[in-house]
């Protein structure tokens, strides 16, 4: 199996390319919370003896903006999860999960191969945002209007609901879009609201 990954700058233009290889399913990129820097690419491997690394295994392997490899495979430390996800961390490093945003482990810093465990602020259900400019985090829950707001040491900022709306999201700006009604039809946003 190959899976290729492409990146585009604003204009559209290619700027990055990486290839995945191997048994199993690459997903997500994690970056670092910056425009530049390591990014994180992840794979859960498949069956047994899936590129010569044993039983099925979360794998990352760093890479740079142009889609080079920075680091060989590495296993994350996370169970064998089917399709796993990556969250940049304030100040590098990546948060490791699985779909449904369960929360398995943490690799501390962009570029590194030593991993950890999920930090305790990282709650499971919870989408994980960087937002206020990379001064703190956005816990999104996938069924409430209110998501929380936490320093990137993890201390809880507070809540901010958003009366009327559900399954909320967070663009690149800060704007929060939450879907209104119950045909799921209709939106509501709030622009560069965590910008």
């Amino acid at each position: 199996m190959e899976l290729t990954v492409y990146r585009f700058d604003a204009a559209g233009a290619q700027v990055g390319k990486a290839a995945f290889d191997g048994s199993g399913c690459a997903e997500q990129h994690g970056g670092d919370g910056r425009r530049s820097g390591p990014h994180a690419g992840i794979m859960d491997t498949g069956p047994a003896n899936a590129m010569e690394l044993g039983a099925r295994k979360v794998l990352a392997r760093w890479l740079d903006r142009a889609g080079n490899n920075l680091t060989d495979w590495f296993d994350t430390g996370a169970p064998e999860t089917a399709f796993p996800v990556a969250r940049p961390l304030i100040g590098g490093g990546a948060l490791i999960g699985a779909v449904g945003f369960q929360w398995l482990a943490s690799v501390p810093k962009s570029g590194q191969t030593t991993t950890a465990g999920a930090p305790s602020w990282a709650t499971d259900g919870d989408e994980v945002r960087i937002v206020r400019g990379g001064k703190a985090y956005a816990l999104v829950p996938e069924s409430s209007d209110t998501l929380g707001v936490d320093a990137p040491s993890g201390k809880s900022c507070g809540s901010v609901p958003f009366p009327g709306a559900k399954r909320l999201q967070i663009g690149l700006d800060g704007t929060v879009v939450g879907m209104s009604g119950s045909d799921g039809c209709s939106l509501l946003w709030w622009s560069a609201f965590l910008h």
